[in-house]
């Protein structure tokens, strides 16, 4: 089961064709930038 928040935040995110969205990791301290990756929308919501 979703919460509102989690049903929110996938109505705002715009998936491409093969359903991935992409995911910025970057250390809060330096803002430095440490990996993109590619998100589903079950990815999205267990995090």
């Amino acid at each position: 089961m979703s919460t509102p928040a989690q049903e929110t935040l996938s109505a705002l995110v715009a998936y491409d064709r093969d359903g991935l969205v992409p995911c910025i990791v970057q250390d809060w301290r330096s803002g430095e930038v440490l990996m993109l990756a590619y998100m589903n929308a079950q990815a999205l919501e267990r995090t």
